[in-house]
């Protein structure tokens, strides 16, 4: 599948089908979280696959998901950050967004789910991660109905995600057209965001490309960074472009915080 046909029909998962996976696909599953955990620089976050999912649902229902919405699914995928640093929230995001478009080549449903400002000693008593946080997990399982396409009327134009040489100059579809960029830049509006309040900003600069978050609110917003991050570079790999991001927050801005880099 196209990634911007991905992007169209990445619609999360509310309900699940009571229908358990195969041994060999828990297997593939197991494998591939490995396979991402090994990607992280200097492993500062992993992931961890729950099997027992009515227990999981059973023990944070009323206190985890938005507002206390639990998503009740048979199987769970924790992020678990082993460093309290941005950089860990921004890669562990980056790669369980890769670790969803592989799961929806199996026909897979997924959530995410926060489970931020939740009790440590519980989340170790249902995760058995001795080390590290868990602020957010991935409900997965059989959906009950098939995706549908995405209208994305609520999403805000390109001229005020996207700037040239500074920020405060609106980047015209004309500039992205001259440059190759116009689609890309078209189908990361797909890209969710918490609340879908799409707090990225990018900055064109000669051959640079730079992340910001506008109106920083914390940890959710890192997890955006990754999210984008990650389909920023499958996007522009369909324009023959290898993003190459350079991870370095600078929290301490005011209105506009950078996150990372990257070459086009």
């Amino acid at each position: 599948m196209l990634m911007n046909d991905f992007l169209a029909t990445r619609n999360s998962t509310r309900e699940f089908k009571d229908k358990e996976f195969s041994d060999e696909l828990i297997d593939e599953i197991s494998q591939i979280l490995k396979d991402e955990s090994k990607l992280i620089k200097n492993e500062k976050a992993g992931f961890i696959l729950k099997t027992d999912g009515d227990r999981i649902f059973k023990a944070l229902n009323g206190i985890g998901g938005y507002e206390g919405l639990m998503i009740e699914a048979p199987y769970y995928i924790a992020l678990n950050t082993l460093e309290d640093d941005p950089v860990s929230y921004i890669e562990g995001a980056y790669y369980m967004e890769d670790i969803v478009s592989k799961l929806k080549e199996k026909e897979i449903g997924f959530c995410w789910v926060t489970i931020k400002g939740l009790n440590d000693d519980t989340l170790k008593r249902l995760f058995g991660n001795e080390e590290g946080r868990i602020d957010y997990l991935l409900a997965i399982g059989y959906p009950k109905e098939e995706s549908k396409p995405h209208k994305f009327d609520d999403r805000i134009g390109i001229d005020k995600i996207v700037f040239i040489d500074d920020l405060k100059t609106p980047a015209t579809i004309e500039e992205l057209e001259n440059r190759g960029l116009d689609q890309l830049f078209y189908y990361l509006r797909y890209v969710p965001s918490t609340l879908n309040k799409q707090p990225w900003r990018f900055l064109i600069e000669d051959n640079t490309v730079k992340l910001y978050v506008k109106d920083y609110e914390g940890i959710e917003n890192l997890v955006d960074s990754g999210i984008i991050m990650y389909y920023f570079t499958r996007l522009a790999e369909s324009l023959a472009i290898k993003a190459n991001w350079d991870i370095n927050p600078l929290l301490n801005e005011e209105e506009y915080k950078f996150i990372a880099k990257t070459n086009i």
